[in-house]
């Protein structure tokens, strides 16, 4: 079991179809990106913070219950949306996966592309989509805790960009 996700969250858009071996592997960059994703989102005495407040992978307190969650804040000038902790580690951990395994995803399931006569040259369009909308979440969710630096005085977090697929 991870610290937020299981490999039975991966549905939807984020649909990894797994048998024994994948779901193995899946485990294993669960086990790899988690920690170290939410680790660079809240700095290490956050994280630590965070991880101990949680009861069955859902926070107990306020203070992680509002960056846990989905929101949307309008402060006058922008309106800000985060799809919540859960959905933005899907989306990391997918675009990990699906990078790393040459893997299609269709709409049937997952699929490793073979040719006889040449190379596989997938299409990662839809893979850098979801990073960059986990990055979005990820940002918005930092700067949220900026924004309420009292509640969350032990933030250390760390930048991490959107990508292009190049």
């Amino acid at each position: 079991m991870g610290i937020l996700i299981d490999t039975d969250d991966f549905v939807g858009k984020w649909n990894i179809a797994v048998d024994d071996y994948s779901e193995d592997r899946l485990n294993d960059y669960i086990d790899t990106f988690e920690k170290q994703y939410l680790v660079y989102l809240l700095g290490v005495d956050l994280f630590d913070l965070f991880q101990a407040d949680l009861v069955a992978q859902v926070p107990q307190t306020a203070r992680f219950i509002s960056i846990f969650n989905e929101f949307f804040i309008d402060d006058g000038t922008c309106v800000f949306h985060s799809e919540g902790m859960k959905k933005m580690l899907l989306g990391m951990i997918y675009f990990q996966y699906v990078r790393d395994n040459d893997i299609k995803q269709t709409p049937s399931g997952t699929y490793k592309n073979t040719s006889e006569l040449a190379n596989n040259f997938p299409s990662f369009n839809g893979v850098v989509q979801r990073w960059n909308q986990s990055i979005e979440n990820y940002q918005t969710i930092q700067w949220y805790i900026c924004d309420n630096p009292t509640i969350y005085t032990e933030y250390n977090g760390q930048l991490i960009q959107h990508t292009s697929g190049i």
